[in-house]
């Protein structure tokens, strides 16, 4: 986050993001976090094991923020990088300059816009859709294995990791491993 609004200090462990996090790893929970560029302020919301659903303070500032003046981040409790849900996030509203990610692992991930082009793949394709589509077709033409239950713990983080490359390629998205 500081590289994007300058060295961000906290008062209290409290508001320490790294010290959240710590927590919410250890109590298995996602936490999403918006930060507002124009002056810092953060917004949080805790879920629960694998999904966050945002209250309506945060969906209100997603939609009736400018454009390019939000950066969403959460932490995942465990070490998948972003799912589609994430990414429909960034795809959705125009507010979310990036989005970053920290795991359990501490593994980071961000995303960003590659332009400010518009593009027609957000007319000609359900965005929801065309993830699934995604998944299926990495599934089918690089983990086959990702049908059998069996197999899912060994594939699952190389898996999810290439759905959301090629779902980031797809929709002109930058998709980077930070650490």
């Amino acid at each position: 986050l500081a590289k994007y609004k300058g060295e961000l200090t906290f008062k209290t462990d409290a508001e320490n993001p790294y010290f959240i996090y710590c927590k919410l790893r250890k109590n298995k929970k996602e936490k999403a976090t918006v930060l507002r560029l124009t002056d810092s302020k953060q917004f949080s919301q805790i879920g629960e094991h694998s999904k966050v659903e945002l209250n309506n303070e945060l969906m209100d500032l997603l939609k009736h923020s400018p454009k390019d003046s939000l950066i969403l981040t959460h932490v995942h409790p465990d070490n998948t990088p972003f799912s589609g849900e994430d990414i429909l996030k960034i795809l959705d509203y125009k507010s979310i300059k990036a989005l970053t990610l920290e795991c359990f692992d501490g593994s980071q991930y961000i995303i960003t816009r590659r332009d400010n082009k518009f593009s027609l793949k957000f007319l000609l394709y359900d965005k929801r859709s065309k993830i699934d589509e995604i998944y299926h077709e990495v599934a089918d033409t690089k983990f086959p294995e990702a049908y059998d239950e069996k197999k899912w713990e060994k594939i699952s983080l190389s898996f999810v990791t290439e759905c959301a490359k090629q779902i980031c390629k797809f929709f002109n998205l930058d998709f980077r491993r930070l650490k």
